[in-house]
């Protein structure tokens, strides 16, 4: 049932993935992985700049990692989060 209802819900991206070249997939998939290079290496060069991270921000680029890494990312953005890694962190004020 639940597969059925996935079927209906993303019938419009299914039909659309299917009808993909695997050129055309490859294509999109090194562009996304480009995206993710690019807004992490930004993010990594933001917080290096400013000499401090916090919490959130921190974890949104291991958010962005993972499918980055999954895509077969390279030793660039590991070198730039190691980096982000060793900055002091800055605590977060309560609204």
């Amino acid at each position: 049932m639940e597969l059925l209802q996935f079927t209906k819900d993303y019938w419009v991206i299914l039909c659309f993935l299917v009808s993909l070249s695997s050129y055309q997939i490859m294509a999109l998939r090194n562009g996304i992985k480009a995206l993710l290079h690019d807004r992490i290496i930004q993010k990594c060069e933001y917080h290096i700049r400013n000499n401090r991270i916090n919490a959130d921000d921190l974890e949104e680029l291991e958010y962005l990692n993972k499918p980055y890494k999954a895509l077969g990312g390279n030793g660039t953005v590991e070198v730039m989060l190691r980096t982000v890694h060793k900055l002091p962190k800055q605590v977060q004020e309560e609204n």
